[in-house]
């Protein structure tokens, strides 16, 4: 340490004990304010006033500083303000009209359906499609014109546990290659079935390609054909939950792969 350098440190810590004894001396004499000013004056005449500023602060405003400055520096309002601004994102990360797809991809439209691909199989769309027959378990399949989904038709049918009805191409041999099966349905109460594509050769129809519990009023099911069933002949539709319920289709369809 330079002799410089030396004397600046003597002369903070000598300030920094001539002002706080006069604060203790205060205390003790309650106030004592001519004394205090009477040392001020001498520590002004040496000429040592600057450095007992900077004394002063060494001893007693750094660690204020330190511990008030620290609002900016670790209670970070502004500066973590940045990362809410940059990383919270609403705007850049939310993303629900790019992320969400729903408006990219376009709804789909309960009723009535859209118009058949070029490729779709139309099994039924106000009437049954030329070469395939249908049948009820338990009963006819009739058609209702209320409710519709589209056109001016649709099949009802009502069903009971395990009931149900399917639907079946004439010429096995011309079994449409499917990739996945959609029909509109309506229900007036909740009911689980399941739905089965079955290929040329096969004899169990219990080839299920979904089960879940279908709601009240017009939905679009969809259900993907596993490649393994590269023809689709006969279509089941079966009732798994107790009870008898009225169940109406419309526009089932066969889509390509």
């Amino acid at each position: 340490m330079t002799d410089e350098a030396a004397l600046d440190k003597e002369f903070l810590v000598a300030g920094c004990i001539a002002l706080q004894h006069q604060g203790v001396g205060r205390e003790r004499d309650g106030g004592g304010g001519g004394r205090y000013r009477g040392r001020m004056r001498d520590l002004v005449r040496w000429g040592l006033w600057t450095w007992v500023v900077l004394g002063w602060a060494a001893c007693t405003g750094d660690g204020g500083a330190d511990a008030a400055g620290g609002d900016d520096d670790a209670g970070g309002a502004r500066d973590a303000g940045q990362v809410d601004d940059d990383a919270g994102g609403g705007p850049d990360a939310g993303g629900g009209q790019d992320a969400g797809g729903g408006q990219d991809a376009g709804p789909v439209t309960t009723c009535p359906a859209p118009a058949p691909a070029g490729d779709d199989v139309v099994i039924y769309d106000d009437g049954l499609a030329a070469g395939w027959e249908m049948y009820g378990f338990s009963g006819a399949l009739t058609p209702v014109t209320d409710p519709v989904c589209s056109g001016s038709g649709a099949l009802g049918y009502t069903a009971g546990q395990y009931d149900g009805f399917q639907f079946v191409i004439s010429d096995e041999g011309a079994a449409p290659a499917a990739g996945s099966l959609s029909v509109r349905v309506y229900l007036d109460a909740p009911a689980t079935w399941t739905i089965a594509a079955v290929p040329p050769g096969e004899d169990d129809p219990h080839q299920f390609i979904g089960e879940e519990e279908w709601q009240p009023g017009w939905q679009v099911l969809e259900y993907p054909i596993p490649a393994t069933t590269a023809q689709t002949y006969w279509i089941l539709f079966e009732k798994q939950s107790p009870g008898t319920e009225d169940l109406v289709i419309d526009d089932l369809r066969l889509h390509a792969r």
